[in-house]
């Protein structure tokens, strides 16, 4: 009003509520800055909520499949269609997938779900854990790993590179292809505790350390 009551003329009404504007936006910015505070990398996980948890099927010495739960995945690209998992320095899992450069990267039903925590638990270097958990598994046609037959998605890969990442490993997998069955419900961890469920239900995002989850 203060501005209209002047008779100011346009440019210089323009450079005042772009002043105005300005000063509104600092003030929002540096409140909403008050307002965060600083997180670990644990804390700041449980703010991604919800992340799918992923199996990561992979091929043992005796030819059978060992499975791994693990949260650090991600797609990497459009073309060629790229994934990237992290495991820790020390994994299995990871070990075995840069020996044989294969790899099927699923996410499991709800039906696992106590599975999967008890596949977390043992590490595939001294465990059977298909066997050990009763797993009913599957063949996947032009792969000689399988995959639990109560899967959502399944991603048949390739290793093209691993990169050191912190203390963990980081596998980049090119996707030979891609199967699922969108009705299928997948799991999520969700919580501050290790609390299996589906997106549907899911509240928070578990952050999974090493120290809960074996491969």
């Amino acid at each position: 009003d203060l501005v209209r009551s002047r008779g100011l003329g346009d440019v210089y009404k323009r450079q005042i509520y772009h002043w105005l504007a300005m000063q509104s936006t600092t003030e929002i910015s540096q409140k909403g800055l008050n307002d965060m505070k600083e997180l670990n990398i644990m804390e700041a996980t449980v703010l991604t909520s919800p992340n799918p948890l992923t199996l990561i099927c992979s091929k043992k010495e005796d030819g059978s499949t060992n499975l791994a739960p693990i949260c650090f995945v991600s797609y990497l690209s459009f073309n060629p269609p790229m994934v990237g998992f992290a495991t820790g320095k020390q994994s299995h899992t990871g070990k075995r997938v840069r020996e044989t450069g294969k790899v099927i990267v699923t996410v499991p039903c709800e039906s696992l779900a106590g599975a999967v925590m008890a596949c977390g638990a043992s590490t595939g270097a001294e465990t059977d854990k298909v066997a050990a958990n009763n797993i009913e598994m599957m063949a996947v046609e032009g792969s000689d790993i399988q995959i639990p037959a109560d899967t959502r998605l399944a991603m048949v890969a390739t290793l093209q590179q691993s990169v050191e990442v912190g203390d963990h490993i980081l596998h980049i997998c090119q996707v030979d292809k891609f199967l699922g069955e969108e009705d299928k419900k997948g799991l999520y961890a969700c919580g501050r505790r290790l609390n299996l469920k589906t997106v549907r239900r899911c509240q928070r995002w578990l952050f999974v350390s090493k120290t809960v989850f074996r491969t």
